[in-house]
């Protein structure tokens, strides 16, 4: 959609624009080729001032009687590979968009994407020791799992060599035992 391609280019004013002008066509929801929505695609190419508009643009969709509302199913909508905008913009290290979305929506526990990795596990494998700590003290009960049975611990202690301070392993490790 237009919206897609305004929101790769990193577009906010436009963005803004036809999030407003056409918001009962709710192309918020519309997926491009790969199942991904425009935040997913504003978060891969991190255009943190877009994934704005479109997380304030989303706050107005209309709720139902689902416990989970559409703003949190339009935050948590995942593409082909499993992969949702949190987990698009841990991947690619973009701290201040990863902020943004668990901060909008703390309740989420992260799914695991094709490979067996949660957002937590991810950024703990890449020593990306800012979008940890946000996670951790953030979200309530994020999903520390990873591939073959393995944790966001694990993958934090292997990182340590890398410079993945003890502070961090420690946010982890109280946040698994608060799980147990």
């Amino acid at each position: 959609t237009i919206l897609h391609i305004e929101s790769e280019a990193g577009n906010a004013e436009r963005v803004r624009f036809i999030v407003r002008e056409f918001a009962r066509k709710n192309l918020l929801g519309k997926l491009a080729n790969q199942m991904e929505t425009a935040l997913i695609s504003a978060a891969y190419y991190g255009h943190t001032e877009v994934v704005e508009v479109l997380i304030d643009g989303a706050k107005h969709l209309t709720t139902s009687a689902n416990p989970v509302t559409s703003f949190q199913t339009f935050l948590r909508q995942a593409d082909q590979d499993l992969e949702t905008a949190l987990n698009v913009a841990v991947g690619r290290g973009h701290t201040a968009i990863a902020k943004l979305l668990v901060e909008a929506d703390p309740s989420d526990t992260h799914v695991q994407n094709k490979d067996g990795k949660t957002p937590l596990y991810n950024v703990a494998e890449k020593g990306y020791n800012k979008i940890v700590m946000a996670i951790c003290k953030t979200c309530a009960t994020p999903s520390l799992d990873g591939p073959g049975g393995s944790t966001a611990l694990h993958a934090a202690i292997g990182n340590i060599h890398k410079g993945m301070y003890h502070k961090v392993c420690l946010e982890i490790f109280k946040k698994l035992a608060s799980l147990s």
